[in-house]
């Protein structure tokens, strides 16, 4: 499956193969297409491809710097990352997205560690991970993104606690690192989700909307660029002073990652938005 080509090399048959059935029983159970939409921005099958492959990529610099132990060697340590990118976001949760008429429509926000445990259990995702990695793994996909508990960062400072010295586990510090540095780097029109004309956004949704129409992160050889998308076709990104906002926040977040990425030797962040000659509307 084309899902796991970037990091099938790195892990090795035996892990590839079950990364493989892993890929293959979330497709074949839906349980992408629940995060997929429709919501204003996926969360689904192609954009766990994309994130993937930034996964991948990063892996490929930092090479046999990766952090291993006899107890979770690199095979291991990458099996666990490739496997938390899988499922990091198919335990989303539901919140109201009101439409037109009055009717509660459905959008996801990361769960908490106990949801998403139950969640893997309920549906059987937990038995096509290997057993002595389980925890590991969904300790890294909890811990990439906030949730309505904890924030990434809250979740970075718990695991370095809790698992600093462990020989077994001083990977995780960096897989939940990469994986949410590769989460972030997915912005752009292609996560868009076309929307019913009956669904009424919050103000909010459409700034996370107009954030992903109005720019797009592009991920080059040791490099990451924040560029003006192209227009969309039919669709009117609205640069209001919420956006903006949000848009520089997400380049300075995209640095301070990096910044925590001392593995990412080289590696910069460049700015190519003229934000300041955007015109820029106070309100929706």
């Amino acid at each position: 499956m084309d899902m796991i080509e970037p990091v099938a090399k790195i892990v090795g048959d035996k892990y590839a193969c079950k990364l493989m059935e892993l890929a293959e029983y979330l497709k074949e159970h839906d349980l992408w297409s629940l995060a997929a939409g429709p919501y204003p921005v996926s969360h689904g099958e192609k954009h766990i491809i994309r994130v993937m492959e930034r996964v991948g990529l990063l892996l490929e610099t930092i090479g046999d710097r990766f952090p291993t132990s006899p107890e979770c060697p690199r095979l291991a340590a990458v099996y666990e990352l490739a496997a938390a990118t899988l499922i990091h976001d198919v335990a989303m949760g539901a919140v109201s997205l009101l439409t037109r008429d009055g009717d509660a429509k459905q959008r996801e926000c990361h769960a908490s560690i106990e949801r998403l445990e139950a969640y893997l259990e309920d549906h059987d995702v937990g038995a096509h991970i290997i057993d002595k990695h389980r925890y590991h793994v969904t300790l890294i996909a909890w811990a990439h993104a906030a949730d309505e508990e904890y924030s990434a960062e809250e979740k970075q400072e718990w695991l370095h606690q809790t698992f600093s010295g462990k020989s077994d586990s001083l990977h995780l510090s960096l897989c939940m690192r990469l994986l949410r540095f590769a989460d972030l780097l997915d912005v752009g029109p292609a996560r868009l989700n076309p929307l019913p004309e009956s669904i009424s956004l919050r103000s909010d949704q459409r700034v996370h909307r107009d954030k992903h129409l109005l720019v797009r992160v592009v991920v080059g050889t040791s490099r990451v660029e924040v560029n003006q998308a192209k227009p969309r076709p039919g669709v009117s990104p609205h640069a209001t002073q919420q956006v903006v906002a949000t848009i520089r926040s997400l380049c300075s977040t995209l640095r301070k990652q990096l910044d925590e990425l001392p593995e990412l030797t080289g590696w910069i962040v460049l700015d190519n938005l003229d934000i300041e000659n955007w015109v820029v509307s106070p309100f929706y």
